[in-house]
């Protein structure tokens, strides 16, 4: 539990020191906001119906097999393939990957890793399935770590890095355009990823990508909607644009819009009624 509580002491000191705030002033997102949402930030967190475990504790070295088991099945799931709460059975993936029963739990012990699968003690894995209330929840929290993030950017950015934010951008768009959503999905993360890591504080940087991890498929379920991938890439423009020019109150604002849009689709298609 210390290394959680460290865990959100660093990410609302961060918060605030970004916002030049007083070290024990009010901050405008409180510290009690994240002490509710501990159990979204760490993986190590036991919650009463599941439990996440830090990979590197689970398995040290992974064979080749099991990483790619683990990262054709997390696809599957990531691009809606395979639906939320869907049991995986463990004897039909030993015949689907002509694996063994070992390397086929090292897998989901992978996938459970990446917050993409749940174990259930005596119950075995299926595919993380959230409410809307802990949807929206985590995606409040990615609203927080995001901002606490861009405010910690000191401008001007090395030009080299508005180079390669343009590079992932346009690779981006053609990659849509030849409808290959796995690529897509992955420079996407590498754009986000990118701009995030111009925060140089780690802590926050390993936030952020365990909860994008969580919200993969919620995310990728708007590629199929007419119009979403052009509304994304041209939000990316705006983005590479206000980050050349320093503009921290666009980009925040344009960062909040970008992920809040297919939380809404998500929710809309499940039918899982907002809680706001």
């Amino acid at each position: 539990m210390k290394s959680d509580l460290t865990l959100i002491s660093t990410v609302a000191q961060t918060f605030m020191l970004s916002l030049n705030a007083e070290p024990h002033a009010s901050p405008p997102i409180s510290i009690y906001f994240l002490e509710n949402h501990v159990h979204f930030l760490n993986p190590m967190i036991v919650k009463s119906r599941s439990v996440f475990l830090p990979l590197q504790n689970i398995i040290p070295n992974p064979t080749d097999q099991q990483n790619a088991i683990a990262n054709s099945l997390g696809m599957e799931i990531i691009l809606g393939r395979i639906p939320p709460l869907q049991r995986l059975i463990e004897d039909d993936l030993m015949a689907q990957f002509s694996a063994s029963r070992h390397r086929v739990r090292c897998a989901i012990d992978i996938l459970a890793a990446r917050a993409l699968v749940v174990r259930e003690t005596n119950k075995g894995a299926h595919v993380c399935g959230y409410s809307s209330e802990e949807i929206e929840q985590i995606y409040e929290l990615r609203n927080v770590l995001h901002n606490a993030a861009l405010r910690c950017i000191k401008f001007p950015l090395d030009p080299k890095i508005i180079v390669a934010l343009r590079t992932l951008h346009s690779a981006h768009i053609a990659a849509a355009a030849q409808g290959d959503m796995e690529k897509t999905f992955h420079l996407n993360n590498r754009f986000h990823s990118t701009i995030f890591k111009c925060c140089g504080s780690p802590p926050l940087i390993e936030a952020i990508e365990l909860q994008a991890h969580r919200t993969y498929p919620i995310r990728t379920n708007s590629f199929g909607q007419t119009g979403y991938l052009s509304l994304a890439q041209s939000e990316h423009k705006k983005m590479i644009d206000a980050l050349e020019h320093g503009n921290v109150e666009a980009l925040v604002l344009l960062c909040r819009a970008h992920i809040t849009r297919p939380m809404r689709g998500y929710l809309a298609q499940h039918q899982l009624e907002p809680t706001a």
